[in-house]
């Protein structure tokens, strides 16, 4: 298919996002083979076997999405699919997942909207109206993100550079490039210079006449971000970087549209059956290695040496994207940008439902619903317990009581106990009665912990139905997480 020179503007920065997306999708996936099977808090039983079969099909559907551009309801399914495979993992998935949820959640429901109620004129102008409703909101939730991220570090922990994530993370990664420097000073500068970096993306993305320098910013911070070894982080990088095209020049989009179209065009003369069979070949050989990834590595969150090769693959290939957006985003001129206002304004107000989402999420921890999967990765927030750490919220609104319930382990032969106890840390009683749910096993496990100053000892599974361990239901369980905090001291750094 030749390039038309007439496609909307919207339609092409739809395609760029569209493409990028799917990027993100696959890298995760990939990422996170060996947690294919660990849907719930099961492990390969019967009930599984269904959500088994959605992740091996997802990546077919994402990578026919990626051939088929013009059809949003490929791409509809495909993030339906992932969706449901990440609720599946819920409330365990990392912070940036959730944003991504919401970000699905709100890509659907605009495909939806064009399909069944907006629905006119030619094809690419019905997917560009559908970009222009749907990308206001999530350029609003790019904005939300970055300011959790800094209000949630604003904690005694986190200024503290003996435990603070700023030194962590930078620390280990000074372990992967030896040469750059780490002393005193350096963990104060990443401390100060983390939190200036992250308040001047989402500022300057707000402003006309520096939001090409707050991408560029962002493209280089998150760049270095993904060089540490988790894996999450890698995966986080990715997804910022499908979501700053949200916020990219009229001239770049068409210079980059015109790229990815050279680059595709081949694939395009493909007809659909073509396309399918092209899919299920470049999935066979990635099947394969993901299932001798699971065989062999279960829960890669540190790569292994054999890993190495694709992470560096996916490297490499971010790497490209931002020389090729840098190409572009220099040659261009001012006037071809969008204001604050196109850029921000929701033509449909029932889309502002995802804004209010994003926002409730992020100050879940200060209501005392949950204290992690809240956009408070890396942070050293501790909200729970006796006390919170924060410098502005030091008091949290508890409408919920699991928050301030904590027990300590005494004594243990199961596994998630026994780590509990050897980082002497507390952990809520919430979070015991899910450990004690959720065990499926006959080998009888014992527990020993103090609550309240009383003494319990229990047996698994034998004390299983329990009534003080089936108190919290399966809503509860699904949506709400609490983070272990520490007895005395400041906060460690945790994910």
């Amino acid at each position: 298919m030749k390039e038309n020179k007439e496609f909307p503007i919207s339609f092409k920065s739809y395609r760029i996002f569209h493409f990028m997306w799917c990027f993100f999708i696959l890298v995760h996936h990939t990422i996170t083979a060996g947690d294919w099977t660990k849907i719930g808090n099961n492990f390969l039983q019967s009930g599984n076997y269904f959500f088994l079969g959605l992740c091996v099909f997802l990546p077919f559907v994402i990578i026919l999405s990626v051939l088929n551009p013009r059809k949003p309801l490929i791409f509809a399914a495909g993030l339906l699919i992932w969706s449901g495979i990440k609720f599946g993992n819920m409330p365990f998935i990392p912070n940036h997942i959730i944003l991504a949820l919401i970000v699905n959640l709100c890509t659907i429901s605009g495909i939806l909207y064009m399909y069944f109620w907006k629905k006119s004129g030619n094809l690419e102008e019905n997917i560009g109206q559908m970009y222009k409703i749907v990308a206001p909101v999530l350029r609003w939730l790019v904005i939300i993100l970055y300011f959790f991220t800094v209000f949630h570090k604003l904690n005694h922990s986190y200024f503290d550079p003996t435990v603070s994530c700023g030194v962590a993370l930078y620390g280990e990664i000074t372990k992967i490039l030896p040469f750059l420097p780490n002393n005193e000073l350096v963990a104060w500068i990443t401390i100060y210079g983390t939190l200036i970096i992250e308040t001047l993306i989402p500022v300057l993305l707000l402003i006309l006449g520096y939001r090409l320098f707050a991408i560029i910013t962002g493209l280089a911070f998150h760049f270095l971000l993904a060089i540490h070894p988790n894996l999450m982080i890698f995966s986080f990088t990715t997804e910022i970087y499908a979501l700053y095209t949200l916020f990219l020049p009229i001239k770049t989009v068409k210079d980059i549209h015109i790229t990815i179209t050279n680059i595709l065009r081949k694939l395009m003369f493909l007809n659909q059956k073509d396309k399918i069979k092209l899919s299920i070949a470049l999935l066979i050989p990635a099947g394969v290695l993901i299932l001798w990834i699971y065989k062999t590595n279960p829960v890669p969150a540190v790569p292994p040496n054999y890993l190495q090769f694709i992470i560096f693959g996916l490297y490499a290939w971010c790497s490209f994207l931002i020389l090729l957006t840098l190409r572009y985003i220099f040659k261009t001129k001012i006037e071809d940008r969008l204001h604050t206002r196109q850029l921000l304004n929701i033509p449909a107000p029932a889309f502002i439902f995802f804004i209010f989402l994003t926002v409730f999420n992020g100050i879940t921890p200060y209501l005392g619903l949950k204290t992690a999967t809240n956009f408070s990765m890396f942070s050293n927030l501790k909200v729970a317990g006796e006390k919170s750490n924060h410098l502005i919220i030091a008091e949290t609104l508890p409408l919920l009581q699991y928050n301030n319930d904590f027990v300590e382990i005494e004594d243990s032969d199961y596994p998630p106990f026994i780590h509990i106890k050897e980082k002497h840390e507390l952990v809520t009683l919430f979070e015991i009665e899910r450990e004690v749910q959720n065990y499926d096993s006959e080998e009888p496990k014992n527990l020993t912990y103090s609550y309240r100053k009383k003494t319990y000892k229990v047996q698994l599974p034998k004390d299983q139905n329990l009534p003080q361990f089936n108190r919290i239901s399966w809503m509860e369980k699904k949506f709400l997480v609490y983070r272990d905090v520490p007895k005395s001291g400041p906060c460690p750094c945790q994910w």
